[in-house]
């Protein structure tokens, strides 16, 4: 499924950052940003909520299974208050 994503191959995973053995080696690097203008765009969002996904839902291969999966996931956990 990562292959898939739209920017895939501008993303970074921890596992390339960091040398060490992590338990969130295969998250999306999120780089810091000091104005809260960059930290809360669209893209860092994205990135911060796919590393909130579940591991089984992140490994599936088809789209629509993918996307399925992640509606469900995201109703059922809810990150944000509006």
């Amino acid at each position: 499924m990562l292959c898939k994503i739209k920017y895939w191959e501008q993303m970074k995973l921890n596992e390339e950052i960091h040398d060490l053995c992590m338990r969130h080696k295969s998250d999306i690097y999120v780089q810091f940003f000091r104005t809260t203008l960059f930290r809360n765009n669209v893209a860092n969002m994205g990135m911060k909520l796919y590393n909130k996904v579940s591991y089984k839902v992140k490994k599936l291969e088809k789209i629509r299974e993918f996307k399925r999966k992640l509606k469900y996931f995201l109703l059922q956990h809810i990150f944000y208050s509006g």
